[in-house]
């Protein structure tokens, strides 16, 4: 990126001068770029070692502004997406397994600081839904190092523990699969598997493989396993979860096929709507974050979390008195958009307020291809060479034929 665009403040105000606990507006020209605007702060963020949370109301906004100032910062920021589970509230369905990798990756980062995680984006439903304790995700994730000592039954154990499927050829996260003295493993959090070649009880080598071949490849000094799960699934976890089920849900317990499963030790696909019965509190968003974190609202989010809020709880009314499988109250699963406000009462906040400057409005509005006239581009060429004029670059992007067609 051009340096003289790498240092342009392009929003109104110097946010990083704001202490915790302030509350503002952000004023954005309608002509910046909202994703330049960003990365340009994130950069300023960091070099004052703070993070930013950017929550936005649309979770398509979301997603492209992760890509476009993932691009914008290149190496100099590290910019994650925190996914939304792509499931409809109490759905029997589970989370694809790349996703809930990508939760815990980031969730793990977000407890450590120098671990990344400079600027976290993330939908405002997936912002206000609550989470697993934060020692929990620290505490169950491990190192395992080359020349480590352990036996292979000891790691299978631990991964089983761990929420890991005991496979018999490794293909996604959350996998293992043992072949005699060799250990393929599939780490959440990871983009590829790895293998362990143990000598005795030593891990002799570890190098990672790939999927589709089953070819390992070059060799890494370490791996961290992350959990299997965004909660406990050894015997004693599922042991308390179902306690809290028989004190949270009136009638026969045993009518609940979720609840049987359980006590046989398998997860019935969407246990994840009854993540809050795995722990004894679950924690927000915000407890994964510390004090000097900028915190930076697109869109209204108020109204996106009160609407999602009214139609969560139509959808559970429909399964209170189903004993098969009985919906926990919404506001057990997601924070209600005043309780999400307050939970972020102790950041510096801010609302981005787009604003009109009369010439960014003008280069927003009004055809600059006319067709009718004898150069049809006039107009566009009278706008590049005011901008020129300005020191400035102008990019045109136009479809072809082909792409027309399609």
């Amino acid at each position: 990126m051009p340096q003289d665009l790498r240092t342009l403040r392009i929003f109104e105000d110097d946010l990083l001068r704001y202490p915790p606990g302030t509350k503002r507006r952000a004023q954005l020209s309608r002509a910046a770029g909202d994703a330049l605007a960003l990365a340009n702060f994130v950069r300023g963020a960091k070099t004052e070692k703070r993070r930013v949370l950017v929550v936005c109301a649309d979770a398509a906004d979301a997603v492209r502004l992760t890509h476009e100032v993932r691009w914008l910062v290149g190496s100099e920021a590290d910019v994650r997406l925190l996914p939304d589970w792509e499931t409809l509230p109490y759905d029997m369905l589970s989370p694809q397994e790349d996703l809930v990798s990508e939760r815990l990756e980031t969730l793990w980062r977000l407890t450590h600081p120098k671990a990344g995680c400079d600027m976290l984006v993330t939908s405002a439903v997936t912002a206000a839904q609550r989470l697993a304790p934060v020692s929990w995700v620290g505490a169950n994730t491990f190192l395992l190092k080359t020349g480590d000592e352990i036996s292979i039954d000891k790691l299978k154990s631990n991964l089983a523990a761990a929420g890991y499927a005991h496979v018999r050829e490794v293909l996604a996260a959350g996998e293992f699969a043992v072949r005699g003295g060799i250990v393929d493993v599939f780490p959440m959090g990871s983009e590829r598997p790895f293998r362990l070649d143990f000598m005795d009880d030593e891990i002799d080598t570890i190098r990672w493989f790939d999927v589709e071949t089953q070819r390992s490849s070059e060799k890494v000094n370490e791996i961290r396993l992350l959990p299997g799960h965004e909660f406990p699934s050894n015997a004693d976890a599922l042991a308390a979860f179902r306690l809290r089920w028989r004190t949270t849900f009136p009638g026969d317990p045993k009518k609940s096929s979720v609840y049987d499963d359980a006590g046989k030790g398998i997860l019935a696909p969407g246990i994840e709507y009854y993540l809050p019965l795995f722990f004894d509190e679950t924690a927000v968003l915000a407890d994964y974050l510390d004090d000097s974190t900028c915190v930076v609202l697109f869109g209204n989010i108020t109204d996106v979390l009160q609407g999602f809020e009214k139609d969560t709880e139509s959808r559970a009314k429909l399964r209170y008195a189903d004993l098969s499988r009985p919906a926990l109250p919404p506001k057990a699963i997601w924070q209600p958009a005043d309780d999400f406000f307050v939970s972020l009462q102790k950041f510096p906040r801010f609302t981005v307020e787009r604003t009109d400057d009369g010439e960014g409005a003008a280069l927003l509005t009004g055809p600059l291809i006319e067709r009718k006239l004898e150069n049809p581009v006039t107009r566009l060429a009278e706008r590049v060479e005011l901008a020129r004029a300005k020191g400035l670059r102008t990019l045109v992007a136009a479809s072809s034929p082909g792409r027309r067609e399609t």
